[in-house]
């Protein structure tokens, strides 16, 4: 697992709410930084699909969710 998967995980786990622990992408600070409307680094756009397609994550039109994979992810 990359630095950037670890890094959107732990924000997910830090400030996620409610039972799927969504968190809105403007709410991931340095995790995920945004420029014109996009995800500005490549690296970051890759970890979100990384976690998305291996089950960590659920992808929302405004933010990601936190799934029991990603819950149980070893961060370390």
């Amino acid at each position: 697992m990359s630095p950037e998967d670890k890094r959107i995980l732990r924000e997910l786990k830090t400030k996620g709410r409610a039972e799927d622990n969504f968190v809105e992408f403007t709410e991931f600070g340095d995790a995920i930084v945004w420029e014109a409307g996009f995800v500005r680094d490549e690296a970051v756009r890759q970890a979100i699909n990384y976690l998305n397609e291996n089950g960590y994550v659920i992808e929302f039109n405004a933010g990601l969710g936190l799934t029991k994979k990603g819950k149980e992810a070893d961060l370390t």
